[in-house]
C-alpha cells in the first residue's frame, strides 16, 4: 500500500485513519500540500489545516465508518465515525479532493507549497516556507460552481 508512481500524473499515495477503520489511497500532484486559513477549516481541524491538493482517483478501501458532512452548497467534509479522524474535503461533484496531510502514510514525500485563504489567517502565527498566497475570492472562484452562492457566512462563523 506504500506504492509510490512516478508518472507524470502524480504520486501515488495511502493514507487511513487514526484507528484504522478507513483506509485509502489516491493519486496527489506531487505530493503538494497547502494550509486552509479558512474559518471553517481551522474549526474543523482544530488548529492549522494542511491538506494534499489535487488528489484524483481516491479509492476507499475500507469505509465502513465513513461520516459526509455537507459544509458548504458544493463541497463535503469526511471522517471516521469511530475515532473522529478528519480525512478529506471534497467537492460534492467528487472533482476535487483535499485530504488532510495527517492521513497520509508516506509524509516524507509531502512538500508544503501553498496557503489558502491567506487573507483569513489568524495573526498568532506565521510559517517560514515560501509558499504561494492564495486569498479567498480565487479560491471560491476556483473550487465553488459559478452559479452557487458562496455561503461566506456559515464559512467565516
Amino acid at each position: 500500500m506504500n506504492e509510490t508512481s512516478s508518472a507524470a500524473t502524480g504520486k501515488r499515495l495511502s493514507g487511513k485513519c487514526l484507528c484504522g477503520a478507513i483506509s485509502f489511497t489516491a493519486t496527489a500532484n506531487g505530493g503538494e500540500v497547502a494550509l486552509c486559513h479558512c474559518r471553517m477549516c481551522h474549526r474543523w481541524s482544530g488548529g492549522v489545516h494542511l491538506a494534499v491538493l489535487s488528489a484524483t482517483d481516491l479509492g476507499m478501501e475500507v469505509e465502513d465508518n465513513l461520516v459526509i458532512c455537507k459544509s458548504f452548497d458544493w463541497g463535503e467534509r469526511c471522517f471516521g465515525e469511530s475515532c473522529g479522524s478528519n480525512l478529506f474535503w471534497r467537492t460534492q461533484s467528487g472533482d476535487h479532493v483535499l485530504i488532510l496531510a495527517g492521513a497520509i502514510n508516506e509524509e516524507d514525500q509531502l512538500t508544503l507549497t501553498a496557503q489558502m485563504f491567506i487573507d483569513r489567517k489568524p495573526t498568532y502565527f506565521d510559517f517560514a516556507n515560501q509558499t504561494t498566497m492564495e486569498p479567498e475570492a480565487d479560491m471560491i472562484a476556483k473550487y465553488a460552481p459559478q452559479n452557487q452562492s458562496t455561503n461566506s457566512e456559515k464559512q467565516n462563523g
